[in-house]
């Protein structure tokens, strides 16, 4: 019986918490937003770290390459695009 009514609650506390975030998406998206500056996240010498750090260098709009120094490029301008998220 214990058990039953355990579920119940938590059920029901799960039915709450999904309706207050469906009412109020943008809500969430504040609290979990990062307004920092864009930071190389990869180890020196990688083709990420040097496509991040190329991207930083000349403010990319696009990443012409392939592989590794593209997915680095593709990172900084989501961590740009996120930072401009802030701003705005």
């Amino acid at each position: 019986m214990f058990a039953i009514a355990l579920a119940c609650v938590v059920l029901v506390n799960w039915e709450t918490t999904t309706s207050l975030s469906e009412q109020n998406p943008n809500d969430n998206d504040r609290v979990t937003l990062d307004c920092s500056a864009p930071e190389n996240p990869y180890y020196e010498g990688s083709g990420e770290h040097d496509g991040f750090e190329w991207a930083e260098r000349t403010h990319a709009t696009s990443c012409v390459s392939d592989g590794s120094f593209r997915a680095g490029c593709e990172e900084y301008r989501k961590q740009t695009a996120k930072l401009f998220q802030c701003e705005n």
